[in-house]
């Protein structure tokens, strides 16, 4: 917490009020069965879908992982199944 400011000598003093610890969040790639999202390192492929059991890439193109994970629950699970 702040309880004091200069700001002609851009100076502040802070006081912990409360010091608590919490675990790191768990990070977790998206991976449907069978696929997985993979960065090309092409500014315009950007982001690909990919076939785990061959390597095929099955589309390419994403901007973000969701994006690439809404076409893998939509259009590439359905077929699977």
């Amino acid at each position: 917490m702040v309880v004091a400011s200069d700001h002609v000598a851009a100076r502040v003093e802070l006081r912990t009020l409360i010091e608590t610890e919490i675990e790191a969040a768990e990070h977790k790639d998206f991976e449907a069965d069978g696929y997985k999202i993979e960065d090309t390192g092409d500014v315009l492929r950007r982001l690909a879908v990919v076939r785990k059991a061959d390597g095929k890439m099955m589309r390419d193109g994403f901007k973000t992982k969701p994006d690439a994970a809404h076409y893998i629950a939509t259009e590439l699970a359905p077929r699977a199944a």
